[in-house]
């Protein structure tokens, strides 16, 4: 946030939201071409594992980045959220149904009965 903004952190936020549901249907094709931009990235090919968002409200999504990681055997984990503890926990996605549910805020995570914590490495 730039120091003197007067519409402080939730007005960026509404400001920024606001500009990316305006992007219509451009929104879709930039989406893609920047997760395209992640996949053949060297970095992201060489990494093992990978974790990514889940979008939310018009964020850059990371469905192709999810099937990628499967396609090419990484491990792929994603955020569950625990507001009341103050914490987030990495659970490894496998692409099986019913492993994504509504979450906190009402943003779609992994759900902990179905999908397997990610150890620290």
């Amino acid at each position: 946030m730039l120091p003197n903004d007067p519409r402080g952190k939730a007005g960026l936020r509404r400001d920024f939201l606001r500009a990316r549901l305006g992007l219509g249907a451009e929104r879709e094709a930039l989406g893609a071409r920047a997760q395209q931009a992640l996949i053949d990235h060297p970095v992201f090919r060489e990494a093992r594992s990978v974790m990514v968002y889940l979008a939310f409200r018009g964020e850059v999504p990371t469905t192709l980045v999810v099937r990628a990681c499967l396609e090419d055997g990484k491990l792929v984990s994603a955020p569950v959220t625990f507001p009341k503890e103050g914490r987030l926990v990495p659970l490894r996605l496998e692409g099986r149904p019913g492993e994504l549910r509504e979450g906190a805020y009402g943003i779609t995570e992994p759900d902990p009965s179905v999908c397997r914590p990610v150890p620290p490495s």
